[in-house]
């Protein structure tokens, strides 16, 4: 479904109580009826890329939580909403914040080793490259004699050029 009508269904059926979701309304029938009042329920669920987010689903509609947070406190939705902690499963107001998708990729959980950071075989003075991705683009930052010269120099890189969205992961 569209964007639109998920943002019109939060808008028209649920509130923030205490920075957590609430039915305004009373709807649905079966087992996807709402009462007003009470507290909007969630079920976990698996993103594609593997994170874990809380969800609802209610005519048809599947909604994340995070969206729905945002959505009922600011009256918009952005292109995305990110998580600032990383926890995917925080969705407290005080946690989220608008994003594009290009922000949201500076910011991605890295899972092996170090980030931006190869050793480079057959170097033997200064094995360690560092590499970052600008506008689409990746850059050289520069070679290191050690793994932790070229992470910190990753690291520096990032905060300059990702600002709040850098993530350090290892």
């Amino acid at each position: 479904m569209s964007r639109e009508k998920k943002v019109a269904f939060i808008k028209e059926n649920i509130a923030l109580r205490d920075g957590e979701p609430v039915w305004i309304t009373s709807g649905g029938r079966g087992r996807g009826k709402w009462t007003a009042g009470t507290a909007v329920s969630f079920y976990k669920t698996t993103c594609p890329n593997g994170c874990e987010r809380w969800r609802l689903t209610r005519q048809g509609l599947h909604i994340y939580k995070s969206w729905i947070v945002y959505v009922a406190a600011f009256g918009e939705l952005p292109a995305t909403v990110d998580h600032k902690n990383g926890d995917t499963l925080d969705d407290s107001l005080s946690n989220l914040r608008p994003a594009t998708k290009k922000q949201q990729a500076q910011n991605r959980e890295f899972k092996a080793g170090r980030q931006g950071v190869t050793r480079r075989k057959g170097c033997h003075s200064r094995p360690w490259m560092v590499r970052i991705t600008i506008d689409g683009k990746r850059r050289v930052v520069g070679y290191f004699a050690t793994a932790e010269e070229a992470s910190a120099a990753y690291w520096d890189a990032a905060k300059k050029h990702y600002g709040d969205f850098a993530r350090r992961t290892a």
